[in-house]
């Protein structure tokens, strides 16, 4: 039997995408999959806070093994260098 350990605040929501469950801010809509890999699943969000599609990617498992973890903060420091592009 699957016991939860995250307690779900008011404002979030649970929603599955392809396998992957994602508990995501209730200002997030119209999510679709772009794209999986072996880091984790990507998909397209409407912001309706900011009024714009932005990215969600979920990340796991983000420290099974060191190297991995290593290879995944390594892209989000990429990312925030590059930043709006």
């Amino acid at each position: 039997k699957f016991v939860q350990m995250y307690k779900q605040k008011p404002n979030e929501r649970t929603t599955h995408v392809g396998s992957t469950t994602f508990t995501l801010d209730k200002k997030y809509n119209d999510i679709k999959l772009i794209g999986q890999g072996s880091y984790g699943v990507v998909c397209s969000v409407y912001d309706s806070k900011l009024g714009k599609k932005v990215a969600i990617k979920k990340i796991t498992p983000m420290a099974k093994h060191i190297e991995d973890a290593k290879h995944v903060l390594r892209e989000i420091r990429l990312m925030r260098y590059l930043g709006i592009h």
